[in-house]
This record gives structure tokens, sequence and C-alpha cells, in this order.
């Protein structure tokens, strides 16, 4: 039995446990814990060392495991949509493949070593080609909510499956995603709003200007360059006549009648 609510959970697989229970457990397990990984095997339940009779049901169970944990990850997706949760992905696996003789396990702990070795010894020698080797093989699945970076060097990894959302669900998606970007404001909003004051600001200053002052031009003071005679003297006093940009030509105002004579 397990005492440590933090690691791992085991679960062993066997010939005679019920599929419907097995699956029971797991998926109550899931909605207790969220951060405990759920390893399901099928080694024996003695320890190394001490393991009785024969192993090749170690063997056999294989194709049960691998039953039970889809049938696992496959209702948990259910359960996902019936209780319309926002988690969107199932579970992930990873699969380790061992061999029993790899941890230790043996056939029998009461027969002499010494007969024991000689058995080994007899069953090598019946191979004709080359030596005979008894390997007994095991599986062990884990599943977790959440990734497990440590097991993916020694295990094979399954992502998880993605649930498909129906109308109704990806609109209360979109509706709750909408409400809570709204209820937390944007950390450059204050920013931003900083901005926009400053640009029309700058606008406002840019329309209101005054325009540029034109540049009159005084009149000349060069005794060696007196004003024309032609020039009315009276207007050097009006600085309205004094633009420095040129004024438009005008052919009526050069045309001048002759004068009558008679």
């Amino acid at each position: 039995m397990d005492t440590d609510d933090t690691g791992p959970k085991q679960l062993r697989i066997t010939s005679n446990g019920k599929i419907k229970s097995f699956v029971s457990f797991a998926l109550e397990f899931f909605q207790k814990y969220d951060s405990r990984p759920l390893v399901l095997h099928t080694l024996p339940r003695d320890p190394p060392g001490q393991t009785k009779g024969d192993l090749n049901n170690v063997t056999l169970v294989i194709p049960r495991l691998i039953s039970v944990v889809e049938i696992i990850k496959r209702e948990y997706i259910k359960i996902l949509v019936d209780t319309h949760s926002p988690r969107l992905v199932g579970l992930h696996q990873y699969n380790q493949l061992g061999t029993l003789e790899d941890l230790g396990y043996g056939e029998t702990v009461e027969d002499d070593e010494d007969d024991t070795r000689d058995k080994q010894i007899a069953f090598a020698l019946e191979g004709k080609n080359h030596i005979k080797l008894k390997q007994t093989p095991y599986l062990q699945i884990t599943l977790s909510l959440e990734k497990i970076p440590e097991l993916g060097q020694s295990a094979t990894y399954q992502p998880p499956a993605t649930r498909k959302l129906s109308k109704s669900a990806k609109a209360r998606a979109k509706k709750r995603e909408k409400k809570t970007s709204s209820d937390t404001p944007h950390p450059y909003s204050k920013l931003s709003t900083a901005v926009h004051s400053l640009q029309s600001l700058l606008a406002c200053q840019e329309l209101y200007t005054a325009p540029p002052r034109l540049e009159l031009s005084s009149p000349s003071t060069d005794p060696s360059h007196p004003p024309s005679p032609d020039v009315d003297p009276d207007a050097n006093s009006n600085p309205a006549h004094h633009f420095t940009t040129p004024m438009t030509h005008n052919p009526m105002m050069a045309y001048a009648p002759p004068k009558n004579t008679v």
C-alpha cells in the first residue's frame, strides 16, 4: 500500500482483475490528484529475489495492460466534455519496456545454487547455433496530467489526445477568454494612453501655431542710389509697398494711352 501522497501511484494489472475496476480507480485518481502520475505495470507482486512460480504470466498480461490504458485515456476525454472542463488535452503517456532478469527476478529461491546453475548451463546449451537465453519482458506505462521530463530518456512518449469542441463549447471558451482579457488590464495600456495624449497635444500645437512673418524691405538710404523720381516719396512710408515677394505682372497696368496734344 502506498503511503506517499506526492510520488507516483503504482497500479498492478493482473489477469484475474476486472478492467472496469482498473479504469474506475484511475479516473477517480486523476480527479483527486492533479500532479501525481499513475504507473500501471505487469511486474510480480513479490520483490526481486523472492518470486516463486512461473513468471510467464507477466508477459501474458501485457495486452490487458494496453487495453486498460487506452480505455482510461478515452474515458478521461469524455469526462472533460461532460464536465465542460477548460482543459483541452488528455493524458500524457510514457512506455517503459524491460526484462525481469535485468531487475533481478528469478524462477525460484528454494533450489540449491549448484543445481540452479547446472540448469542454466544446460538450458543455454540447447541452442543450435547460438547460446539460448531466456528473457521475460514486462511493460510499465505511466499516465500523467503534465509532462515528466525525467522520463524522456528512458521511456517512449505518446502525446495526449486533443478533444474536439462543439459550437457551444467554443462559444463558452471565447466568452471566458474575452472576460479574462477584459478583467486583466494590459501592462502597456497606460503607456499607450499617454502616447496618444501626447500625439493629440502636438497636433493641436501645430494647428494653432501663428503663420510665419513676412520680411519687409527698408527704403534705401545710400546717397549714391537716390530713389527714382517716378516713385512717390510718400509711398516709402508705407511698408506694405515693400514686400520682398514679387507681385504678379498685369499687362493692363503697363499700357498708357497717348496724351491728346490738340
